[in-house]
């Protein structure tokens, strides 16, 4: 890993390295850099939060129409819509966890008298 990072350094001119200003403004490449990743994980967000499946289902609602090779190609065809999923069930099991780790940790000592 240190190998490639010195190969990618010398790739990088070190006048970008230096937290000298850009353009004759207060802007240096750290600042930049970090205000083009805010910018793409806000566009990354953004497009996550409008994915919507728009009344399609990749079967019939039922308990013997289950297809899993269906299921498969559906959602294979809209990651945004899987990645919506996946932040959703992650913010739920997060405040789920939390929740049971406040009351083991803080509220079950208090109880205890610890």
């Amino acid at each position: 890993l240190a190998v490639a990072a010195e190969h990618a350094g010398s790739l990088v001119p070190p006048e970008l390295w230096s937290n000298a200003p850009l353009f004759g403004t207060a802007l240096t490449p750290t600042a930049a850099l970090l205000q083009l990743g805010v910018i793409g994980a806000a566009a990354v967000g953004g497009a996550i939060s409008r994915a919507e499946l728009d009344g399609e289902a990749p079967y019939a609602p039922g308990t013997d129409s289950y297809d899993p090779a269906a299921a498969d190609a559906f959602f294979r065809a809209r990651p945004l819509l899987v990645a919506k999923r996946l932040c959703s069930l992650s913010y739920l099991t997060g405040g789920f966890t939390a929740g049971v780790l406040w009351d083991w940790l803080l509220l079950g000592k208090m109880l205890r008298g610890e």
